[in-house]
């Protein structure tokens, strides 16, 4: 399920490319490459936000948002013997500020909004509210 939400949240990112704010300029468009950054819930209305736990000795967790509606996300690991890759390539759709994250017979829908090369996504499950970030590389 994390492997999953990390793509819907890579996914709502995508969702930008199609909104517009007179706050925004050329510098926080989500087309490009954003890195994991944080993690965490929202609780009594707070969000509580931890660094996200990329692999030691690995290259950086990140998504790659294309202008073409599809998004790559790359995960790594490291099984003690070095790093082992992973992508995952799916698609999305966007209304407003919500985005939908198709990926093979599942998909997730939440919020988003980006300020500062700052991605942030909030989804709800089984009543828990998440939110991740990630910063524009």
């Amino acid at each position: 399920m994390k492997k999953h939400f990390y793509l819907f949240v890579t996914l709502v990112g995508l969702s930008l490319i199609s909104c517009n704010n007179d706050d925004e300029n050329s510098s926080t468009s989500i087309v490009g490459k954003w890195e994991y950054f944080k993690e965490g819930f929202v609780v009594d209305g707070q969000e509580i936000l931890e660094d996200y736990d990329h692999a030691v000795g690995c290259n950086k967790d990140t998504a790659q948002y294309n202008s073409n509606g599809t998004v790559q996300e790359v995960y790594y690991s490291n099984d003690g013997s070095g790093c082992v890759e992973e992508s995952d390539t799916n698609s999305y759709t966007i209304s407003g500020n919500t985005i939908t994250v198709n990926f093979g017979s599942e998909s997730l829908t939440g919020t988003f909004s980006i300020s500062n090369n700052i991605l942030k996504i909030r989804y709800t499950d089984s009543g828990t509210i998440y939110v991740v970030t990630l910063k524009k590389v």
